[in-house]
């Protein structure tokens, strides 16, 4: 006799597992109407304990007991009958409350795992990789997913974070922790790798919905630098801090005072006489250009630089200053509109050679009001290193990208890798 199972919910009773025909199981399915990248919980008591999703209609319901809105959901629709709980993934028939044995079901095991992605460190070495999605059997690389819902400078800070190897390994071979902001940085950055994702794109819904709560002035930052050094602040207060401090933590010495310092990120200001040229930026040619040799020397590499850089780490952060740090009436327009002309492979001091792997950059859209500031628009441009073909991530849209044209956008911070 097969092993009896102990529902979870109040008022529920003991029943076993039940193994379904595959004819069954699909149609209480509708692959259209689900979506595991929502705020998981109860579409009816608003509540966030013990909440399953109705596979036919995509509803977020709580409990299985006889008064629970899952149970009521399913005896009052026809063909409402299974759930998948969002903590433990494990399905279950309604009304009858008995779990389903996902074991010989192909179907039910995908969707176990586009709710929650498994990594095995042995198969990280191939990411990233083309995959498939569950619902439309469109192909997809992981990694390089577009991302739905209002466009946030955060989230490409934590994408481009994602893109930095040994981080991006840690958080998808750990295991999430509930409730907090590291377990929400790690829920997102596994669905952005994740091979069996529903749809080829994702939505942070949950990490917003987070931040809203617990952060919400950082979800309208819109310095680069001051969003990516508070999300490093997190993020070293957890299991993740050697990982980071490994990865992209160097020193540099103060030359007056042979202070040497630690750092996260280095930035590089830009030419100050150019912040008020050519504010409409219409042509490329019309704006003053500057080469990231020329910053880097002018910084660290030359007899009159303030620094030197004292030790380098493998993966190198650079942050070009665009604004003066003055209360500006327009800050957007009056931002310093410097191109810089960067190689894809670059020399830094010290003979470390290294090569470009992500670049943010800002597609300023202008404003037709002169009395009302332009508009940030955050892209995102990453490097797949198993084909050398460089992406756009630019909101729910992915386009690929000509390498020799990176630089004619304005660059805010990038993401070095030695070599």
């Amino acid at each position: 006799m097969p092993a009896v199972k102990r529902a979870a919910s109040t008022n529920s009773v003991d029943v076993p597992v039940k193994r379904l025909d595959a004819g069954t199981i699909r149609k209480y399915i509708d692959l259209r109407k689900l979506d595991f990248d929502q705020v998981k919980r109860c579409s009816v008591k608003c509540t966030p304990l013990e909440v399953y999703c109705c596979l036919q209609c995509g509803k977020f319901l709580q409990g299985r007991g006889a008064r629970s809105p899952c149970f009521l959901h399913a005896v009052n629709n026809s063909r409402h009958s299974m759930f998948m709980n969002l903590r433990d993934a494990k399905v279950y028939e309604l009304p009858l409350n008995r779990e389903v044995d996902t074991a010989r079901d192909t179907l039910l095991q995908r969707l176990q795992l586009a709710l929650q992605p498994q990594f095995e460190s042995d198969r990280l070495q191939a990411f990233p990789q083309n995959c498939t999605d569950l619902v439309a059997g469109k192909q997809y690389t992981n990694g390089f997913v577009g991302i739905t819902g209002k466009p946030q400078l955060v989230n490409y800070i934590v994408i481009l974070l994602a893109h930095i190897t040994p981080v991006r390994d840690n958080l998808l071979l750990c295991k999430q922790q509930e409730g907090t902001l590291v377990g929400q940085v790690t829920q997102f950055v596994q669905r952005l790798w994740s091979t069996t994702l529903l749809r080829g794109h994702v939505s942070p819904e949950e990490w917003v919905s987070y931040l809203q709560v617990h952060s919400r002035d950082w979800l309208d930052v819109t310095d680069p630098k001051l969003a990516f050094n508070w999300l490093i602040n997190q993020l070293i207060k957890s299991p993740l801090q050697d990982t980071l401090a490994s990865a992209c933590r160097g020193e540099i010495e103060v030359k007056q005072t042979s202070r040497v310092v630690p750092f996260w990120n280095v930035t590089l200001d830009l030419p100050t006489s150019s912040a008020t040229i050519f504010k409409d930026g219409r042509e490329v040619n019309d704006l003053p250009q500057i080469q990231l040799s020329t910053l880097l020397q002018n910084k660290f590499d030359s007899d009159t630089a303030p620094y030197m850089f004292r030790s380098l780490p493998e993966h190198l952060i650079v942050y070009y200053n665009r604004h003066s740090g003055a209360r500006l009436p327009f800050p957007v327009r009056d931002r310093n509109q410097t191109m810089v002309d960067f190689p894809l492979t670059v020399e830094f001091p010290g003979n470390h050679r290294y090569r470009l792997q992500g670049n943010l950059i800002n597609d300023v859209v202008r404003s037709s009001d002169i009395a009302t500031d332009d508009t940030n628009h955050w892209k995102l441009q990453l490097l797949n290193t198993n084909n050398d073909q460089w992406y756009e991530i630019d909101g729910p849209l992915v386009t690929a990208r000509e390498q020799e044209l990176l630089f004619l956008k304005e660059t805010y911070l990038q993401v070095w890798r030695r070599v």
